[in-house]
């Protein structure tokens, strides 16, 4: 937790999924709370989603953001409305790929001329109806999720836009074209990045094991989750947050569950 101590002393954090942040701010709250503190400020702990639209919308900008489900909505009514789309038998199915092809467009700075864009039907009708929706975007000031980053992007450029003194990029396995232009906006406008793994986890450490059935394996499974948690009977807040992945779960579940209670329960620990 030493890491994670350290960022929330002067560090924006900006996490890969809403999921980490939640961890991250479960974890902050123990350590202010083992800290001795009873009321403490909620920490500066986002994703990069919530971050970028939080600080996209405090640059005063003029268009107005849409949820992705209105755009498909939009890129519904405009595959309906074409001669490409008469053809299709479920627009609402391709409208969700459009959009999500268009949104990596955006991200991955995919250039329209690009060969594989040629000489395809499928590809003139996805560029017809990208055509479309800007146009619809243009007239009535809309965004889109991705296009509200790039205009963070100039807003950031022109020095309209909030910047944080430290900023903690963690747990991005992959970082897109436009997430760099967003790193490199930023440390023009002087904020010290930092970009990590991990905040406060041990190295993990893999091992192969081989039952010799079903049950057995069940068992060793939740005698390990067992070991993990007995240490912490005292105070539960402490305990680790443990998954147990498994294959086939539907035939599984009946015998996982009645293990879990037999072995696992608050009842049956110490």
């Amino acid at each position: 937790m030493d890491a994670l101590r350290t960022l929330l002393q002067d560090t924006v954090i900006v996490t890969a999924t809403d999921r980490l942040a939640r961890d991250l701010h479960i974890r902050a709250g123990l350590l202010r709370r083992d800290s001795g503190l009873s009321v403490w400020e909620r920490p500066a702990i986002l994703s990069l989603r919530e971050w970028t639209t939080r600080a996209w919308e405090a640059s005063w900008p003029d268009t107005q953001l849409l949820h992705p489900i209105q755009e498909t909505v939009l890129y519904r009514q405009i595959i309906d409305a074409s001669k490409s789309g008469k053809t299709l038998l479920n627009t609402a199915s391709t409208a969700r790929m459009v959009r999500r092809a268009a949104a990596l467009m955006v991200t991955y700075r995919i250039d329209r001329q690009h060969f594989s864009f040629r000489n395809s039907p499928e590809a003139a009708a996805f560029l017809e109806w990208l055509d479309e929706l800007e146009k619809k975007l243009k007239k009535n000031s809309w965004t889109t999720p991705e296009r509200m980053v790039d205009e963070l992007i100039q807003f950031l450029g022109a020095g309209k836009a909030q910047v944080p003194s430290k900023a903690a990029f963690v747990g991005f396995t992959e970082i897109s074209p436009q997430e760099r232009e967003l790193h490199a906006a930023l440390v023009a406008r002087g904020c010290e990045l930092a970009f990590l793994d991990r905040v406060g986890e041990s190295q993990a450490v893999t091992r192969c094991v081989r039952p010799e059935t079903p049950t057995a394996e069940l068992r060793g499974v939740v005698g390990w989750v067992r070991d993990m948690l007995v240490p912490h009977a005292g105070d539960p807040s402490k305990a680790p947050r443990l998954a147990i992945l498994v294959p086939k779960l539907s035939e599984y579940r009946t015998r996982l569950d009645a293990i879990l209670a037999e072995v696992v329960a608050p009842q049956h620990l110490p």
